[in-house]
Protein backbone atom coordinates (compact mmCIF):
# COMPACT_ATOMS: atom_id res chain seq x y z
CA UNK A 1 0.00 0.00 0.00
CA UNK A 2 0.97 3.56 -0.39
CA UNK A 3 2.22 5.25 2.73
CA UNK A 4 1.19 8.89 3.37
CA UNK A 5 -1.94 8.96 1.18
CA UNK A 6 -2.76 12.50 2.30
CA UNK A 7 -0.99 14.02 -0.67
CA UNK A 8 -3.70 14.96 -3.18
CA UNK A 9 -1.65 13.93 -6.22
CA UNK A 10 -1.44 10.36 -4.96
CA UNK A 11 -5.24 10.26 -4.50
CA UNK A 12 -5.71 11.45 -8.06
CA UNK A 13 -3.35 8.81 -9.42
CA UNK A 14 -5.00 6.02 -7.41
CA UNK A 15 -8.52 7.19 -8.35
CA UNK A 16 -7.52 7.44 -12.00
CA UNK A 17 -6.12 3.92 -11.91
CA UNK A 18 -9.30 2.58 -10.32
CA UNK A 19 -11.48 4.31 -12.92
CA UNK A 20 -9.26 2.97 -15.70
CA UNK A 21 -9.42 -0.61 -14.43
CA UNK A 22 -13.19 -0.44 -13.89
CA UNK A 23 -13.60 0.97 -17.41
CA UNK A 24 -11.61 -1.91 -18.90
CA UNK A 25 -13.65 -4.45 -16.92
CA UNK A 26 -16.93 -2.83 -18.05
CA UNK A 27 -15.73 -2.85 -21.69
CA UNK A 28 -14.85 -6.56 -21.49
CA UNK A 29 -18.23 -7.41 -19.97
CA UNK A 30 -20.10 -5.46 -22.67
CA UNK A 31 -17.83 -6.97 -25.33
CA UNK A 32 -18.76 -10.48 -24.23
CA UNK A 33 -22.48 -9.86 -23.74
CA UNK A 34 -23.26 -7.38 -26.55
CA UNK A 35 -20.45 -7.48 -29.13
CA UNK A 36 -22.34 -5.36 -31.69
CA UNK A 37 -22.41 -2.43 -29.24
CA UNK A 38 -18.61 -2.15 -29.31
CA UNK A 39 -18.10 -2.80 -33.01
CA UNK A 40 -17.50 -6.54 -32.98
CA UNK A 41 -19.52 -8.57 -35.45
CA UNK A 42 -21.33 -11.09 -33.31
CA UNK A 43 -23.70 -13.94 -34.14
CA UNK A 44 -26.69 -11.65 -34.63
CA UNK A 45 -24.88 -9.42 -37.11
CA UNK A 46 -23.45 -12.36 -39.05
CA UNK A 47 -26.90 -13.94 -39.33
CA UNK A 48 -28.33 -10.63 -40.55
CA UNK A 49 -25.59 -10.29 -43.18
CA UNK A 50 -26.21 -13.82 -44.44
CA UNK A 51 -29.95 -13.17 -44.63
CA UNK A 52 -29.36 -10.01 -46.68
CA UNK A 53 -27.04 -11.78 -49.11
CA UNK A 54 -29.53 -14.42 -50.11
CA UNK A 55 -28.77 -17.72 -51.80
CA UNK A 56 -27.30 -16.36 -55.04
CA UNK A 57 -24.10 -15.00 -53.49
CA UNK A 58 -23.34 -18.13 -51.52
CA UNK A 59 -23.27 -20.45 -54.52
CA UNK A 60 -19.88 -20.68 -56.28
CA UNK A 61 -21.36 -20.96 -59.77
CA UNK A 62 -22.99 -17.52 -59.62
CA UNK A 63 -19.75 -15.84 -58.51
CA UNK A 64 -17.87 -17.40 -61.41
CA UNK A 65 -20.44 -16.23 -63.90
CA UNK A 66 -20.40 -12.67 -62.59
CA UNK A 67 -16.60 -12.44 -62.95
CA UNK A 68 -16.50 -13.73 -66.53
CA UNK A 69 -16.81 -11.27 -69.42
CA UNK A 70 -19.98 -11.56 -71.47
CA UNK A 71 -19.79 -14.02 -74.30
CA UNK A 72 -19.54 -12.66 -77.85
CA UNK A 73 -20.71 -15.83 -79.53
CA UNK A 74 -23.48 -15.44 -82.04
CA UNK A 75 -26.13 -18.01 -81.18
CA UNK A 76 -28.57 -18.14 -84.08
Amino acid sequence: MLVDMEDSSQWVIVAGGIVFVLGIVAYIVIMLLFPEWVGITGKVALEAEQAHRGDSVDSPSSTQKSNEPPSTENRS
